[in-house]
């Protein structure tokens, strides 16, 4: 696919296809076969990455067979109560699952679940032995920096394009041509790119017809046609790949969308989510689509924002107030347990740390939330949710943990605390209450983090789009006085003109002499 160069003789032999199938209007185009169904896509499994990485997945089954008699994998954890070993592929298993959903693809998915994988063996055998663990990273290592993910090769209908053939075949088009393009932009360094090809390529393969052809850009020999397209080909860009809809020379839609200020939608390419977006279906069979302006996007993304800052605006107003009493609770809970010395100072103290964040961060949210000049505060505020949400989940996991620890402060304690046996088998019995109510707080943090965040994107979309506003009112006020200041020149040339006619005297040395007779005269 990659291999395939953009030349000239390619693409006169391109537009000939192209006028010949224009000239059948009654010829039917044949629907070529998937590279899914064919099986020649599947070859590429076939290759050194993935054999490799199957290989560095499947070795840990002889090396657990080997050290069998191992205890250290076998132990129970205080806090799940399950084997090291099973906590280990439970928590392997939650990050592919995670992981999974964002990936389209089945090269995406695979190369997720080799990750997970190789880094799960990577911690269950430090536990085995230390130094099969260090062989293992070094060979992981080196089949991370040797072993790439392999480029697609199997069949497509994607046309290679250059800049001279993409002005010629998608620009310069006339105005009665009904073909519309879908072109692919990509960089052969990008997972992301070559984890989409072959998805691509089917598409390609299943919708290209007389009115719609498919074309691919490599950013990477032509960046000037990313340029041209606003697309950053960085390694932290989120913009490869890019599909762009063109009909009739001019881009209607594209994935991932791009915002007015210039932020990049953060999408994720499925089959289906292509096929839908991009009316492929509807394009194939040789009709517009019906893509939406960009005064309806505009239109669209305005109400979208205030519609998001009244939501957010809203869910803030009660998590904060959540916050705040949850807040001024764990308080006065901590100050009780400790004056009375009812839990030692390791324990009381972050939970009233914890409180005292929680009663600040909710009030600067608050004050941000409700005016817009006080937006520096809903700022700070974010960031003291984040120390929250990793205290409060810090805390919950050392009170779930240390629970023989607790009881037994308790059980030492209880002469000098005044606690009866009822008292104590309560404060026993209630010892996790804390740690649950952390994990709650922590579950709401997380929610009142996005609420805030999204709040001060609409606020920053919004700024941008005044400025906008503003720098195109200043701009109409230029353009006014300058045309006020034409018309005033323009008139006064006229007068000018009209006044040096009227009052200059005549050159007489260009007047004939009858001319002259009747001057004098």
């Amino acid at each position: 696919m990659r291999g395939l160069r953009c030349d000239k003789s390619h693409n006169v032999r391109l537009e000939r296809q192209q006028s010949q199938t224009a000239m059948d209007a009654t010829g039917s185009v044949a629907a070529a076969a998937s590279p899914l169904a064919t099986g020649a896509a599947w070859k590429r499994f076939l290759a050194p990455y993935y054999i490799l990485n199957t290989i560095a997945l499947l070795v840990y089954v002889p090396i657990r067979y080997y050290y069998a008699d191992s205890k250290e994998l076998l132990e129970r954890d205080s806090f799940l109560n399950i084997p090291r070993e099973q906590e280990i592929f439970l928590l392997v298993s939650a990050s592919i699952v995670i992981n999974y959903r964002k990936k389209a693809t089945v090269d995406g998915v695979v190369s997720v679940f080799f990750l997970n994988g190789k880094a799960g063996i990577i911690a269950l055998l430090y536990y085995l032995d230390k130094r099969v663990c260090g062989w293992y990273f070094v060979y992981c290592a080196i089949l991370f920096v040797a072993v790439g993910q392999p480029k697609y090769n199997g069949p497509h209908q994607l046309n290679p394009l250059n800049p001279a053939s993409f002005d010629r075949l998608i620009k310069r088009v006339t105005a009665k041509t009904d073909v519309s393009w879908v072109v692919y932009f990509y960089a052969d360094w990008s997972d992301h790119c070559l984890q989409h090809d072959a998805m691509v390529a089917d598409l390609s393969l299943k919708y290209t017809s007389k009115s719609l052809q498919f074309g691919m850009v490599d950013v990477n020999k032509f960046p000037e046609l990313a340029r041209d397209f606003d697309i950053a080909v960085t390694s932290a860009s989120w913009q490869l790949p890019t599909v762009i809809v063109f009909q009739k020379g001019k881009e209607v839609i594209r994935l991932p969308k791009v915002k007015e200020d210039g932020n990049v939608v953060k999408t994720i390419l499925d089959r289906t989510g292509v096929t839908i977006v991009l009316q492929l279906e509807e394009l194939s069979q040789g009709k517009k689509g019906n893509f939406p302006t960009a005064g309806r996007w505009a239109a669209h993304s305005a109400m979208g924002d205030s519609l998001g800052e009244c939501c957010s605006g809203s869910a803030l107003f009660i998590f904060n107030g959540v916050d705040l009493i949850c807040g001024i609770v764990l308080t006065v809970y901590s100050l009780y347990l400790g004056v009375n010395g009812y839990a030692p100072l390791w324990l009381y103290a972050p939970i009233l740390g914890v409180g005292g964040l929680l009663v600040l961060a909710s009030l600067m949210s608050w004050c941000g939330a409700a005016h817009t000049s006080c937006s520096l505060c809903l700022s700070i505020s974010s960031g003291l949710l984040v120390l929250l949400s990793l205290a409060e989940v810090t805390l919950a996991i050392v009170i779930l943990t240390q629970g023989a620890a607790i009881n037994k402060f308790l059980r030492d304690h209880q002469a000098e605390l005044k606690l009866t046996d009822k008292q104590l088998r309560q404060f026993e019995k209630n010892k996790f209450f804390p740690a649950y109510v952390l994990l709650g707080l922590f579950a709401m943090e997380l929610l009142r983090f996005c609420c805030s965040s999204e709040l001060q994107r609409v606020r920053e979309r919004q700024k941008f789009r005044y400025r906008k506003l503003s720098a195109l009112r200043d701009l109409e006020d230029n353009l006014i006085t300058v045309k006020k200041e034409h018309e005033i020149s323009s008139k006064y040339a006229d007068l000018r003109e009209k006044y040096k006619n009227k009052y200059t005297a005549p050159d007489l040395t260009k007047a004939t002499p009858s001319e002259r007779q009747q001057l004098f005269v």
